[in-house]
Order: C-alpha cells, then structure tokens, then sequence
C-alpha cells in the first residue's frame, strides 16, 4: 500500500508541475461558483443564528470582497459564526486561506472579524466566546488563497510567440503522463481495498441500506432516512458514516479514519475529522440510542444502546 501511494504522490507531482505554465495562464475567475459557495455561507450563518427562512440578497462584489447581504436582521456568537462558515469553505474548498469582518449596514464600522487560513499559517480567530447583539449585519469575505484555486480555464498565452510552444507541449505531456500514473495508484488501491476483508473495517457493500439505531442509512444514495424524513450527506460524511457502522461499538483510531476517509490527505486534515463528526451527531440527534463517542487521545466509537456489536 506504501508503494502504491508513491504512485499517487508522483501522479499528483507530474500534475502540478506540467500544469504550472497552464495554470498561469488562467486568470478569470470562476464567480459563478464563488456565488453559490457564498450563498451557502449565508445560508450557513442564518441557521446558527436560528433563522431558517430569511433571504440571502445578491452577492455584490466591493473590490477584492464580496459581500454577504442578509434579509433580516440577525443575532450571532463569535464562535459559531466561525464554525459554520469553516464548515463551507473547508467542503468546498473555493481558497486556501480568507478573511470574514460583519460589518454594520448603515456605519459599516467592523464589529467582528477573522482570518483562517493553511494548517501551517497562523489563525487569527478573536473573541469566540463573545455574543454579538441583534442588529443589521453585512458579512464581507475575503479570499487571499493562491489565484490557481479560483483559476477558470481561459488561456491567454498565444502558442505564435516565440518560446511558448514548446512549454504548452511539456505541460500537455505531463499532464498526460501525471494522470496515468495517478490513474494506476489508485485503480489499484481500489482493487486492493475491495480485497479487505470485513473483520479488518474495510468498507461494506453500498448495494443494500444498513440499519443504524431506528436510521436506515443507504451508502450509494448518501441518505439517511428516519420514518418519513431523509437527510442528505455529503461524500465524506456517507464515508465516515459508513465506517462507523461497520466498526460499531469498537474504537476507531483517528489515525485510521483520516487514512481511510481522506487517503494521503489525511495528514493535513486532522482538525476537519471533528467538524464532520459534530455534523454527524447533529444529523443523527434524533434518535438517542446512537452517540458517537470521543475516545480521548485515540479515537471514535460509534455506539447504538441496546445492540450488539453486529
């Protein structure tokens, strides 16, 4: 398995490399998909605030931020107003680092502001305990990632001039020879991951839902159902979720479900395992038979009261 995530390393290396004379020649960004991420911020810092019917005005672009207009007025506290724009940007993945400032609609004075970026930078995160009063709020966000994650393909090199040919072939060329060997590492980890057998957690059959407590959880639609009501999950959730039931009242170490969840990124993820956790007993909070428990210093343990560990 070593080896093979060598392969992967070294696909994800050509890659890079051979799409850097590309990657610089893109410069539009993609602002259709920056809207609907930052509606989803909007939409995020309304329901932890506890509104779930206010509108999200447009999106307006004020030089290099984009503001956030709220409908209503609205109330927040430092700390979840971090959470539930982390929780956006960390699943969609738009920059690598940004800054959020709440601004006041009429004195656009700055009441509250943060920045978080890569897990080696420092975070500036102020004040998280402090409870901001009811009042009309602008949020302005920032995105000061590398300009290659908001890139959109619109080249702007001219092949006619001279010296630019031949880096367009070389990029071309990697690319090609990055994504077959990429290809290959993970075809096979594939292959070798459908080996494992189930004592050893590999993951179960997505063919048929599973019973978790009083939830049917159904891993190729990414739902889970409760009597009539269905929740939907996001790709890492259903993954983490999965792992869980199939490792049920057994500790799963943290090392293990960021290997498996989040392959040869887990190493850079760690602080994101307990976001999506939090997620997961927030979805599952309907029924308190099934906790899902930390194990300090080790792990998680999926527990469901009044059942086995079958």
């Amino acid at each position: 398995m070593v080896i093979f995530g060598h392969y992967i390393r070294a696909g994800l290396f050509l890659l890079l490399m051979a799409g850097g004379p590309l990657l610089h020649a893109r410069s539009n960004v993609d602002e259709g998909r920056i809207q609907v991420v930052l509606r989803m911020v909007g939409h995020q810092v309304l329901l932890a605030s506890g509104d779930s019917s206010s509108r999200i005005m447009p999106i307006v672009k004020d030089g290099d931020r984009y503001k956030i207009p709220l409908e209503s007025d609205f109330h927040f506290v430092s700390a979840d107003l971090v959470k539930a724009i982390r929780e956006v940007m960390l699943e969609t993945e738009i920059a690598s680092s940004y800054r959020v400032e709440v601004e006041e609609c009429d004195s656009r004075a700055v009441v509250y502001s943060f920045e978080v970026g890569l897990p080696e930078q420092k975070e500036l995160i102020p004040c998280q305990a402090r409870e901001h009063p009811t009042g009309c709020y602008d949020l302005m966000i920032t995105l000061i990632g590398p300009p290659e994650q908001l890139a959109q393909t619109s080249p702007l090199i001219d092949p006619s001039e001279p010296g630019e040919t031949e880096e367009s072939e070389f990029g071309y060329l990697g690319w090609i020879i990055g994504f077959l060997i990429l290809s290959v590492g993970l075809l096979v980890l594939r292959i070798k991951g459908k080996g494992h057998s189930p004592e050893n957690g590999s993951q179960l059959s997505t063919s048929a839902a599973l019973n978790v407590g009083n939830f049917s959880f159904n891993p190729s639609s990414m739902e889970l159902a409760l009597e009539e009501n269905k929740t939907e999950l996001t790709g890492k959730e259903s993954e983490l979720l999965h792992l869980f039931i199939n490792r049920r009242n057994q500790t799963v170490k943290r090392e293990e479900i960021l290997n498996r969840v989040w392959g040869d990124e887990g190493g850079y993820v760690g602080r994101t395992l307990d976001v999506f956790v939090s997620r997961l007993r927030k979805k599952l909070e309907a029924d308190p038979s099934i906790k899902i428990i930390n194990i300090r210093g080790v792990g998680y343990k999926l527990v469901v009261e009044g059942m086995g560990t079958t």
